[in-house]
C-alpha cells in the first residue's frame, strides 16, 4: 500500500492497527504527564516501530523482564525504564519521584518471578524486581537468573544471594560453598521461609529408609541426601513419564536412585513392615503423579475401575501392574484404554482377546463395547486407516477389529510389528484375502491393487504412503 492509503486507513479504519487483545503496557510522557496504551502510541507513530516490536517480542518470550509502564521520549520515540530515563537526564530526580507516586506500575513487572534477593550488607530480603529497580543488580544479572528460573523452576530456589566476585546471583547453598556467606549468615538466611523453597515443587515426596522420614525432593536436596544431578534426573523423568512415579518414592541413598514403594519391597530396600507402616502413614503413597487413564474391567463384579484403584484394592497384583507399565514402554499400541482382568491367572487382556478366549460372552462383549467405547481405543493413538481393496471402504484399525474385518491375532501381530518396526508400516494399510494387513506397495505386488491406484493415492492422499516412523535415511 502507498503512504496515502496508509494515512487513509489510519484515519478511517483505526482498528486495523489495534491488536485483538491489548497487552496492558502503558507509556507515560514525562513532559505532558499524559499516559496511553503502547498500541495507541504505535498507531499514532509516537514510538519507533523497532522499539514496539522489541517490547512485543520480549513480552512473548520473556514477560518476566517487561515492565507494566515505561517512559516515552517524545523527541526520539524511544521507550525507557524510569531509572534509565533518570540516568540519561531525560527526567529530573523531582519528576522521577512524582511519576513513581502517580504511576507505581513504572517499577512493576508484567510477570513477577516470585524470587527474592537477600542483601548481605543490610540482612534484608526484597523482591528481585525491586532489587533491579534499586540498582542492586544489573539488567543482565537479573535476566540471567530469570532465564535459569524459567527453564529449571523445579531446581531453582526462591531466594538468591548476590556474589560480588562472579557478579552472579546464586542460592544460599551455592553462596555457602563459594564462601560468599559465612556459617553464621547461612544459618540466619536458612530461617527465611523462601531460602530453601523451589519455584515449582517436584510433586513427589521421598521416604528415607535410614531415618524413616518422609521429605519432599527439594528438602532432600537441601539436606544433601540427593545431589543436584540426581534432583535434575528425577525432575526430567517425572516430566517425561509422570505415570511411572508414585506420590511417595523410596530413596536408595547409596545408588542415588528413587524407586516405588512396591519395587523397594521387592528388592528388599525396605521391609514388609516398613511398607505397611508407610501405607498407614500415607495411604496415597502408591497414587501416581499422573494417572495412567486405563480402566480394568472385572468380570466377577461386572465393573470397571481405574488401574491405580485396582492396584490399591489388590484386585490387580503388583506383578501384573509392572507388566502393564513394561508394555506401555515397549508396546503402547497393544494396550487398550480398558483392559479385562483374566479371572484365573490375573493377567490383563483386551476385550476382543477376552471374547476369543471365551473369558466373556458375546453379549458381555457387546455390553462392554457399549458402556466403554475406549475398550477398543489403544493407549497410544495409532493413526492408521485400513482399506478394503475391493470396495475401497475405509475404517480405523479399532473399527476394523470391532467389525471382525480382521481377527484379533492379526490385530495383535500387527501391533507387535508396529511397536518393533514402525518404519515398515504405512499410514494406509490394505486388508488382503487372508485378512492380513499389508502396505499399498505390497498389495500391488500381490495383485490386490492396480498400480495406477498408487498414483491416485499419491495425488489425493499423499500422506497415506508415509510410514508411521520415517526411515533414518
Amino acid at each position: 500500500i502507498t503512504p496515502e492509503t496508509y494515512d487513509k486507513l489510519n484515519t478511517y479504519k483505526p482498528q486495523i492497527f489495534s491488536p485483538a487483545r491489548p497487552c496492558g503496557i502503558v507509556l507515560v510522557n514525562p513532559i505532558t504527564e499524559e499516559s496511553f496504551a503502547i498500541e495507541t502510541a504505535f498507531q499514532n507513530q509516537l514510538i519507533r516501530p523497532a522499539d514496539f516490536h522489541s517490547i512485543m517480542e520480549k513480552l512473548e518470550n520473556n514477560p518476566e523482564s517487561v515492565r507494566k509502564c515505561y517512559i516515552l521520549d517524545s523527541n526520539s520515540g524511544g521507550i525507557h525504564r524510569i531509572e534509565e530515563a533518570l540516568d540519561s537526564k531525560l527526567i529530573t530526580p523531582e519528576i522521577f519521584d512524582s511519576l513513581i507516586k502517580q504511576h507505581p506500575e513504572l517499577k512493576q513487572i508484567m510477570c513477577p518471578t516470585g524470587m527474592f534477593l537477600y542483601n548481605i550488607n543490610t540482612g534484608k530480603t526484597m523482591e528481585i524486581e525491586d532489587a533491579l529497580f534499586a540498582k542492586l543488580i544489573t539488567v543482565q544479572e537479573f535476566e540471567n537468573v530469570v532465564h535459569r528460573a524459567k527453564h529449571n523452576p523445579k531446581s531453582t530456589l526462591k531466594l538468591v544471594v548476590f556474589d560480588p566476585k562472579s557478579r552472579q546471583l546464586c542460592n544460599i547453598l551455592e553462596a555457602f560453598d563459594k564462601k560468599v556467606i559465612v556459617p553464621k549468615q547461612y544459618n540466619e538466611i536458612k530461617r527465611n521461609p523462601y531460602a530453601l523453597q523451589t519455584l515449582k515443587p517436584v510433586g513427589v515426596d521421598l521416604y528415607i529408609p535410614e531415618t524413616c522420614h518422609i521429605l519432599s525432593c527439594e528438602d532432600a536436596w537441601c539436606k544433601a541426601l540427593i545431589s543436584e544431578n540426581t534432583l535434575g534426573k528425577i525432575i526430567e523423568n517425572i516430566e517425561s513419564s509422570p505415570e511411572l512415579f508414585s506420590l511417595i518414592m523410596v530413596l536408595d541413598k547409596e545408588k542415588q536412585v528413587i524407586v516405588t514403594p512396591l519395587h523397594a519391597v521387592d528388592t528388599s530396600l525396605i521391609s514388609v513392615e516398613e511398607y505397611n507402616n508407610l501405607m498407614c502413614q500415607r495411604p496415597d503413597s502408591l497414587k501416581p503423579v499422573k494417572p495412567l487413564g486405563i480402566k480394568i474391567y472385572d468380570t466377577v463384579s461386572g465393573t470397571a475401575v481405574p488401574v491405580e484403584q485396582a492396584l490399591q484394592s489388590s484386585l490387580l497384583s503388583e506383578d501384573t501392574y509392572f507388566d502393564l507399565l513394561n508394555k506401555l514402554s515397549n508396546e503402547p499400541y497393544s494396550v487398550m484404554k480398558l483392559m479385562v482382568l483374566h479371572p484365573t491367572n490375573g493377567s490383563l487382556v483386551s476385550s476382543q482377546k477376552a471374547l476369543e478366549e471365551k473369558l466373556i460372552t458375546p453379549e458381555l462383549y457387546t455390553h462392554i463395547l457399549k458402556e466403554y467405547p475406549a475398550s477398543i481405543v489403544s493407549y497410544q493413538p495409532i493413526g492408521i486407516t485400513v482399506y478394503d481393496a475391493n470396495t475401497w471402504q475405509s475404517w480405523s484399525l479399532g473399527e476394523a477389529l470391532q467389525q471382525n474385518l480382521i481377527p484379533h491375532h492379526t490385530y495383535a501381530k500387527f501391533l507387535h510389528n508396529l511397536s518393533k518396526n514402525p518404519e515398515q508400516i504405512t499410514k494406509m494399510m490394505i486388508i488382503d484375502d487372508r485378512k492380513q494387513l499389508i502396505t499399498p506397495i505390497d498389495a500391488v505386488d500381490a495383485g490386490k491393487l492396480d498400480v495406477t491406484m498408487i498414483d491416485n493415492i499419491k495425488e489425493h492422499q499423499p500422506t497415506s504412503l508415509e510410514t508411521v516412523k520415517p526411515l533414518p535415511i
